[in-house]
């Protein structure tokens, strides 16, 4: 009796501190909060810190099932902080509308559910070792999100696939298969992803046959895409498509067909195959418009192809250009290059209102960059980034193009830069740097005011070319030299006669700062 008498007094006591702790916490700020600042604070959690907990990127590890799992813990602790926030979260269905199909069933099944009729975001992603102990075999995983996405497609807004795929990915496509083929009157967004390549040329054949009318954005890598069709896809704005180089390769001269059906895009990009077997003509005129489109992106290609692109593709509005491309050798065993008259003409306009232009020199490579913006707010801002490797080429051949580089910027792109800026870091033989080519490459740019240079660049050529008779750079007025080493005195000696030498032909050069790379400037 004394016993179950101190049981009941023990579970009094323990009611009167849960009632006690309640009211305390009703007292507390955080808990007075109106709902939807809740329902803030957690979302602001799940999306802006939950994704980047557990990232070893320093060790180099990276297990994307344990670590979904980690994060579904603590999505559920943040929702579940006190009684009163876990009821104000399970009324909230935006919380749960965005899924992990590789958590345990129960878990997907509940998200679903705690969402009512609130539009999904699904996410499947397997690591590269098929880790699936808590969910099942991979196999089974599949079964399930093949059972639960054809019963919750009509309520998808967002599906992203990754897949690392082994002995030839055949449970993989089976899925895929079946995905492909449901109706997708809510989807916005699909991101599709398959390593290696999937090599059945039909996996992107009918893609959702019956429409999607809603779709907005398409990712693509890993699959073969020669008959992908983009007609039904109207609403579509954003286009990424990866060429998988283990497939049948799609030949460039379908593409300005294929994006003929999307007149509609705004931002497209392309990532290429970088062992194309035919060097390519350009189209004697553009076959296809693409009236909406303010940002290109072009990886991967050789310089020929971007060409060939540019010039059967027409990109009236272009405002961002970024180009990754490989030189080789034309027919006529002439280096090609992307810094070619096929450039939009929109790009050259915005280039006139440029005031800086930049030279990136490193890796055998060489990247032109200019970027500028305009308004209080810097809302109308234009990019372009051509980088070109010239590695490849034989010497003679690589040294013709870095002049070409070098030198036609301004004039290819109709523009007068008052600010130089070249860097260097392992970058072309030193050789190539000589007194003529700073000459050849200084006179090209006659507005220029201002000079930076950085890295690892030959500096006695340099100040050899500013110190010509024949004076380049008339109007320079700011030198900034930048070094890995510390000029020696006979190098700084021969800076000083360029000034007096430039000053007494009218030709001033106000201020010059040298430093090195790793401290601060040490003379001016």
């Amino acid at each position: 009796e004394n016993l179950a008498a101190l049981h009941r007094a023990t579970e009094s006591l323990n009611r009167a501190v849960i009632a006690y702790r309640r009211f305390h916490n009703r007292l507390s700020p955080l808990l007075r909060l109106p709902e939807e600042i809740v329902v803030e604070i957690v979302l602001t959690y799940i999306q802006g810190v939950l994704p980047f907990l557990g990232n070893n990127w320093e060790l180099g590890e990276f297990d994307w099932h344990n670590l979904s799992l980690m994060r579904l813990g603590h999505r559920f602790a943040i929702t579940q902080l006190c009684s009163q926030w876990r009821e104000i979260c399970i009324r909230a269905p935006v919380i749960w509308s965005e899924i992990d199909m590789t958590w345990p069933f129960v878990a997907i099944q509940c998200f679903a559910t705690r969402a009512e009729r609130m539009s999904l975001s699904l996410t499947l992603r397997n690591d590269e070792s098929d880790k699936q102990d808590s969910v099942g075999d991979l196999e089974a995983t599949l079964d399930f999100c093949t059972s639960f996405i054809t019963s919750n497609m009509s309520r998808v807004r967002q599906l992203e696939i990754r897949a690392y795929l082994s002995d030839g990915g055949d449970q993989f496509l089976a899925f895929w298969n079946e995905v492909k083929q449901l109706s997708v009157p809510a989807l916005q967004k699909i991101e599709i992803l398959a390593i290696p390549s999937i090599t059945d040329g039909d996996a992107l054949h009918d893609l959702f046959p019956r429409g999607a009318s809603l779709l907005k954005s398409v990712n693509i890598q890993g699959f073969p895409i020669q008959d992908l069709n983009l007609a039904p896809f109207q609403a579509l704005t954003s286009l990424n498509l990866r060429f998988p180089p283990s497939v049948p390769p799609l030949s460039l001269a379908q593409l300005p067909l294929m994006l003929s059906h999307t007149p509609g895009i705004v931002k497209l990009s392309l990532f290429g195959d970088p062992e194309p077997p035919e060097v390519m003509a350009l189209s004697s005129r553009p076959t296809t418009v693409l009236p909406n489109c303010a940002s290109l992106t072009l990886i991967s290609f050789h310089s020929d192809q971007i060409n060939y692109l540019l010039s059967s593709i027409s990109f009236p509005v272009l405002k961002e250009l970024s180009v990754d491309c490989i030189s080789r050798l034309s027919a006529e065993n002439i280096p090609t290059t992307c810094l070619h008259d096929s450039l939009p003409s929109a790009i050259r306009d915005h280039c006139r209102r440029a005031r800086s232009l930049d030279y990136w020199i490193e890796d055998g490579s060489i990247c032109i960059d200019v970027e500028y913006s305009e308004g209080s707010t810097g809302g109308d801002q234009f990019k372009l980034k051509l980088h070109e490797d010239v590695y490849t080429l034989p010497d003679d051949k690589m040294k013709l193009l870095v002049i070409q580089l070098l030198t036609r910027a301004s004039r290819m792109l109709n523009f007068t830069p008052e600010r130089l800026y070249f860097f260097s870091a392992e970058g072309l033989p030193e050789e190539l740097y000589s007194k003529d080519l700073w000459m050849t490459v200084l006179a090209a740019h006659p507005s220029t005011k201002s000079i930076q240079i950085r890295g690892d660049f030959p500096v006695n050529t340099f100040i050899a070319a500013l110190a010509e008779l024949n004076i380049v750079c008339p109007s320079l007025k700011t030198l900034l030299l930048e070094t890995e080493e510390r000029l020696d005195d006979e190098q700084r000696s021969a800076i000083s006669r360029m000034r007096r030498s430039r000053q007494e032909r009218g030709a001033k050069i106000n201020k010059v700062r040298i430093s090195t790379m790793h401290s601060d400037s040490d003379t001016e």
